[in-house]
């Protein structure tokens, strides 16, 4: 069995709570003898375009394991299902670290303390700054400043 992760496009008005989308995404899978590993519910938003008159989808996020002959069983599911609005089908290698983490919707919210802004320092031009991003850790390198190139070859 190989790996796949798969974005569902389901339709809300279909389907208006999670536990019934979710519901059928297992049964689409089910069918296709399909072991799912991870099934999470992406966001709710806007389609860039209508499909089927529709203007909003819920994308949900799942991998999940399966022979390889059965994803097109799930390809034509999807188009027979009304609940589901399109289905994108990719093979993976791995699951990412990241989904296996908790979404900050299923912990707790924590307190948020003040902490007080640090004093701006002045940076040489050598150096350079750099800025956590919040998601990854960001790392720069001091660059050394170049001499301008001449014309006449070595300087």
């Amino acid at each position: 069995m190989k790996l796949y992760e798969a974005m569902f496009v389901m339709d809300v008005q279909a389907v208006p709570d999670n536990g019934a989308m979710d519901g059928e995404i297992k049964r689409i899978l089910g069918r296709a003898e399909a072991e799912i590993l991870i099934s999470r519910k992406w966001e709710d938003r806007r389609l860039a375009y209508e499909i089927d008159n529709r203007k909003r989808g819920s994308y949900w996020l799942v991998y999940f394991n399966c022979p390889a002959e059965k994803v097109v069983g799930i390809e034509r599911d999807v188009q027979l299902s009304e609940k589901v609005l399109r289905v994108l089908v990719l093979r993976v290698e791995e699951v990412p670290q990241s989904e296996y983490a908790p979404r900050p919707a299923e912990t707790q919210p924590q307190p948020v303390e003040a902490q007080p802004a640090p004093a701006p320092e002045a940076a040489p031009a050598a150096e350079a700054v750099a800025v956590a991003a919040p998601a990854a850790e960001v790392v720069v390198e001091p660059v050394a400043p170049v001499a301008p190139a001449t014309e006449g070859g070595a300087a």
